[in-house]
């Protein structure tokens, strides 16, 4: 073999190592690359998923907040209504006790007003008996 041929073949055979070597080199970054990113997917899905959590999560606060504000609105309205009845109810019984003492001092005062007329129609009875018989003592009873 000569010179020239061994030369060659020496640089086919480095051309060729190189070539391997540039192969592998674009197969490992090629791989390190896909690696990458489905590293970068993953994570982006990871990221994603907890992102949805956190709302879910969020959402689910938000809701029990409203309803326990609106469990305490309701509580407080119930309240108020229970109260306002009790006002009403208690209006109603003080009105009935006004009006039955009203009610009982007029019966009292028309009692009066009767004892008083009967007291005076006695006092004219007996005042008119008292004139008749001292008209019939001195004989004038014919006078009215």
């Amino acid at each position: 073999m000569s010179h020239r041929t061994i030369h060659q073949e020496k640089k086919t055979r480095r051309r060729a190592d190189l070539q391997g070597s540039c192969r592998s080199k674009q197969e490992r970054e090629k791989k390190e690359k896909k690696a990458a990113m489905l590293r970068s997917i993953a994570e982006h899905r990871e990221a994603v998923q907890k992102e949805l959590q956190c709302k879910k999560k969020k959402e689910k606060q938000d809701a029990s907040e409203i309803l326990n504000a609106n469990k305490a609105a309701d509580l407080l309205f119930l309240h108020n209504q229970k109260t306002k009845a009790q006002k009403r109810k208690e209006e109603a019984k003080q009105d009935f006790h006004v009006h039955q003492m009203s009610e009982k001092r007029a019966k009292v005062q028309l009692k009066k007003i009767q004892k008083q007329d009967e007291k005076m129609k006695n006092a004219q009875m007996n005042e008119t008996t008292d004139i008749q018989g001292s008209r019939k003592r001195l004989g004038l009873a014919w006078i009215s």
